[in-house]
């Protein structure tokens, strides 16, 4: 479902999220950063997907590149990702 609604709508951010959310609770993680990567080129403003790529890159082991996900979210206005960076 969430690679057909890319099909129908490859200039569409939140569809390569979707997906890519997929492939986290799937365990696929590789796959996950693929499609957050395309929706942040798509939509760099959106604070859900720097946070999504956070999680995904924390589950990765990537904590380094996690964290500047998170801040960058915060810089955008996400008050979450500013708590979840004072912790």
């Amino acid at each position: 479902v969430c690679t057909h609604a890319v099909e129908l709508a490859p200039n569409d951010g939140g569809a390569y999220n979707n997906r890519a959310m997929a492939y986290y609770k799937a365990g696929d993680d590789k796959a996950a950063l693929r499609d957050l990567d395309k929706a942040l080129v798509l939509e760099p403003k959106s604070t859900s997907y720097w946070t999504n790529r956070y999680l995904v890159r924390m589950h990765a082991g990537q904590s380094g590149a996690a964290r500047a996900d998170l801040a960058k979210a915060c810089d955008l206005g996400s008050e979450a990702a500013c708590d979840e960076l004072k912790k």
